[in-house]
């Protein structure tokens, strides 16, 4: 896995801090990722696959994995009798993740009639954001503190 240069994204968040994400890419950095995630303790693995809200440089309907590396994901959770999950809004995004095996689609509040009746098919799972959270806005500007962040939450 390539280690991130901190002088030129800044510091490291806690999630990184933390070992509680990790950055990967290609087949064989997230194999190496998902067994260093289960070797660790995990139970699942939760993976980044679209877009996020709270995000400053990735489009809410941003792809950030390939059919190829989602599945090679899923293998390693199989191979532990475990699944993966993805945080996703995007029906085209939720469709890539149920074809590679995901089980389990985290927010999603974009998904169609159509994604929806996949989902079905896939014998998988909907955990729906249906409210991110009442906030200040004192609070708002530290959970988003940026501008791009804040229209992607509004």
């Amino acid at each position: 896995m390539s280690e991130p240069n901190y002088h030129f994204l800044g510091v490291p968040d806690a999630k990184q801090w933390m070992e509680y994400a990790y950055l990967a890419d290609g087949v064989p950095e997230v194999q190496k990722a998902a067994r260093e995630i289960f070797r660790k303790g995990a139970s699942h693995i939760k993976i980044m696959a679209g877009g996020g809200v709270a995000t400053v440089y990735d489009p809410l309907d941003g792809l950030q994995f390939t059919p190829e590396e989602i599945r090679a994901i899923v293998v390693e959770c199989e191979k532990v009798g475990s699944y993966a999950m993805a945080h996703i809004y995007t029906p085209e995004a939720i469709t890539i993740a149920l074809n590679a095996g995901v089980k389990c689609i985290d927010h999603g509040m974009l998904i169609d009639d159509k994604t929806m009746k996949l989902l079905k098919e896939k014998d998988a799972w909907l955990v729906p954001s249906l409210a991110v959270g009442l906030f200040t806005p004192e609070e708002l500007d530290f959970a988003w503190p940026t501008p791009e962040t804040k229209a992607k939450g509004a």
